[in-house]
């Protein structure tokens, strides 16, 4: 399932059936000591992230660890998904724990900070 776009248009995703996306397919488990949690780090600058794909299995939960090496503030996130967005200014790191989707397909990933995804800066999150 491939989502459209990579700028801020504000055009929503599709579900595995092809509907729209449901906000509820991922979530934040906001549990820094959640057990069975893998820890993505992800590297953003001016634009892009390092890595720019993350492969994950269906229902997953995963602690983004998002490190902001840029110059301006930054984000990581599911596109209309926005219990997945985590924030980041110049220089520190943050972390959020999220529940990846348990349909497969792949999922937009961006930096909503004005013409960030517009400039290059989007990734994938693979669910397989």
């Amino acid at each position: 399932m491939a989502l459209p776009g990579c700028d801020s248009d504000g055009q929503a995703g599709q579900g595995q059936d092809g509907g729209p996306a449901n906000a509820y397919e991922i979530g934040n488990t906001d549990d820094p000591q959640a057990q069975d949690v893998r820890t993505v780090e992800i590297k953003a600058t001016e634009f892009t992230y390092s890595p720019e794909k993350v492969v994950a299995q269906p229902g997953e939960t995963l602690r983004i660890k998002l490190v902001n090496e840029g110059q301006v503030k930054h984000m990581w996130g599911l596109r209309d998904r926005q219990l997945t967005h985590v924030h980041a200014g110049p220089g520190e790191t943050e972390e959020k724990v999220i529940t990846v989707p348990e349909a497969t397909g792949e999922y937009e990933i961006y930096c909503d900070v004005y013409q960030h995804a517009r400039r290059g800066m989007t990734g994938k999150l693979v669910v397989e």
